[in-house]
Formats: structure tokens, C-alpha cells, sequence
């Protein structure tokens, strides 16, 4: 049992084998690990990729454990040069690990220090006024686990010095209700199937997400000071969080649909990004990062090399709710 019964982010798998999906990025880090400790070596510099809310950081602090070894946690915007990077590696004891989150947001000079040090096992210091020669210095040993969503924005020099690439991808809907399941058992709540399904329903195959509104759900049922969380709850939650449909689209996606729709002669013809972006006013990187995965993942966005086009699925629903409107704020 966790330390806290009600914080559900908290419950966490303690080992691989309590990890749900992606079974072959499990397979992969559960083959390195035996052969690690057969051969009494570390572990071998990895890169995670996927989605954001797909479990990298998780699997990061679950490789630490296995292996016995202390993890340091860092975001990678926050490594703005090469100073840093120093400083990092100087601080970590013989064997430990360094995980940085996003590490593709690591400025160009940080990124390349990372490389060396991970390639030479050394740190290259700046000169000082007492010191106007750039020192050299040996670090100990260590393992750089890295999680990234955008693997391109990596100096590719940094990505190829990765021995084991591991790419997650969003879960089922059956995986969802899987690690929801886990999750509630662990903290001993009461709650049906049916209300999984639901929530799994809504969040695109992405743990994160479907963690962040089971909690929700969780708030809103101990606001009644209930002792079980009911499909009221649930339904109660999806309005205040202003997903709508069994699909639980947001108040952006929504609008993404309706414009997509309207701007591509209902719905016929493929639009491009940058005409999206203008007629919802949204900056296209949120578009892309954000919104159109999500829709993708729910099976009502296609892309095409002139743009975007909607699926029959979307059509469908789209028909259905003539046109779909979003929720009020």
C-alpha cells in the first residue's frame, strides 16, 4: 500500500513486471538488465521516445531501482549550457544515472558536452581568471537515461551515442483500464469496471492523462464525502472537465473538427496546418504536438501530404451533431 491512499500518480509499478503495454520496449529493458547484472556491468545509455504522458520518466525511475543505483532527475530545459551538464555529471557517485526529461529542449552546447562526456568519460572546463587553460577532467561512470517526444530536435552525434532505443507508444483502451485497475486496487478504492472503460475512453491510449482524470474523479466523489466512486462521479467529473461524448473530445479539439470540416468543403477536401492554425488562432506547434495525435490516436484524423483530412468516423459523428459544438467555458 502507497504512503497516501488517495493520490493515485503516486501508485506506481515497483518493477517491470508490473508494467502495463509496450511490451516490447518491456521485453527489451528486462533482457538488458539480466545481462547486465550476468556481466556485472552498468547499464548501457538509453534514449525513451513517444508520445508525452507514455510512461518514459516512470520507466526511468524503474530501471534505477532494478539496477540498485542512485537516479539524479533533470529537465532538459533547464540545461542551458555546457557549465551545467558539468556540473551534473561531476556531482553523480561511480555507476550512478542522470535522467533528463525532454532532452532534445538541452541548448546545442550542452547537448554536445553530454555527447563528449558520454563518449570520453570526460568534462571539458572553461577557462577562469586563475585558471586561463581549459581543464580536463575525468568523471565517474554513469548512465544517461533520456526521455525524449521529438527525437529529431537530438544533435544526431548525441542520438547515435545511445545503446538501446526504446519507443512507447500509446496503450489500449484495455491497457488503460488494466493500469487504472492497478492503480485503485493498490490504494484500495472502490470502483466498478464500467468507470474505467470510461475513463479509458477519453484519454487516447495515454496513461498520464487517464491518471490526471481519474483523480479528478476521485476529488469529485471525496467532495461529496463518499466512500465509493460512482458512474455519477464519473459523469459529473466529464462536465466540469468539459469533455463531451464518449469520446471526450476538448473544447480544442472540438473546434479543430468544426474548422476542419468547414475550411475542407465539408469535410472533402485536405487542409493545411498553417490555414488551421490561423482560423483557431492557436500557434501550429500546438497543433501538431498536442492536438492532432490525440485525434489521430481516436481514429478521426488522417494526414496527407497537401494537409489534413477528416476520417469517416469523423464525418459521422460530425454529421451526427450537426455540426459538433463545444462545451461552454
Amino acid at each position: 500500500m502507497q504512503k497516501n491512499n488517495w493520490d493515485i500518480s503516486q501508485a506506481t509499478p515497483p518493477t517491470l513486471d508490473h508494467l502495463i503495454g509496450n511490451k516490447r520496449a518491456v521485453a527489451q529493458l528486462g533482457v538488458t538488465i539480466d545481462a547486465c547484472f550476468a556481466d556485472g556491468r552498468p547499464f548501457p545509455h538509453t534514449l525513451f521516445h513517444g508520445g508525452k504522458g507514455t510512461g518514459k520518466t516512470t520507466l526511468c525511475n524503474i530501471i534505477a531501482k532494478e539496477m540498485g543505483v542512485t537516479v539524479v532527475e533533470v529537465l532538459g530545459h533547464n540545461v542551458s549550457w555546457q557549465g551545467d551538464v558539468n556540473s551534473i555529471l561531476l556531482d553523480l557517485d561511480d555507476g550512478g544515472m542522470v535522467a533528463v526529461d525532454e532532452v532534445q529542449t538541452m541548448s546545442h552546447g550542452a547537448q554536445v558536452a553530454l555527447y563528449r562526456a558520454m563518449e570520453e568519460g570526460k568534462v571539458f572546463l572553461d577557462p577562469t581568471p586563475f585558471r586561463p587553460k581549459p581543464k580536463v577532467v575525468q568523471i565517474p561512470k554513469f548512465t544517461l537515461l533520456a526521455a525524449s517526444t521529438n527525437v529529431e530536435g537530438l544533435l544526431p552525434p548525441l542520438r547515435d551515442r545511445f545503446q538501446l532505443i526504446c519507443e512507447l507508444e500509446p496503450l489500449t483502451g484495455l491497457e488503460i483500464q488494466a493500469v487504472l485497475r492497478q492503480r485503485v486496487d493498490a490504494l484500495h478504492w472502490t470502483v466498478d469496471d464500467e468507470i474505467l472503460a470510461m475513463v479509458a475512453s477519453r484519454t487516447r491510449g495515454v496513461p498520464r492523462l487517464a491518471l490526471r482524470l481519474f483523480d479528478s474523479i476521485y476529488r469529485t466523489s471525496r467532495s461529496e464525502q463518499a466512500t465509493a466512486i460512482t458512474k455519477l462521479h464519473a459523469m459529473r467529473t466529464f462536465e466540469l472537465e468539459g469533455l463531451v461524448g464518449d469520446l471526450g473530445l476538448s473544447r480544442l479539439e472540438h473546434a479543430y473538427l468544426n474548422a476542419l470540416y468547414e475550411l475542407g468543403d465539408d469535410g472533402a477536401k485536405p487542409v493545411r496546418l498553417h490555414v488551421l492554425s490561423s482560423k483557431l488562432g492557436t500557434p501550429s506547434e500546438t497543433l501538431l504536438q498536442v492536438t492532432e495525435p490525440s485525434l489521430i490516436h481516436a481514429g478521426l484524423l488522417r494526414k496527407f501530404k497537401d494537409g489534413r483530412g477528416l476520417t469517416n468516423k469523423a464525418l459521422e459523428l460530425l454529421k451526427l451533431n450537426e455540426p459538433l459544438r463545444p462545451p461552454d467555458n
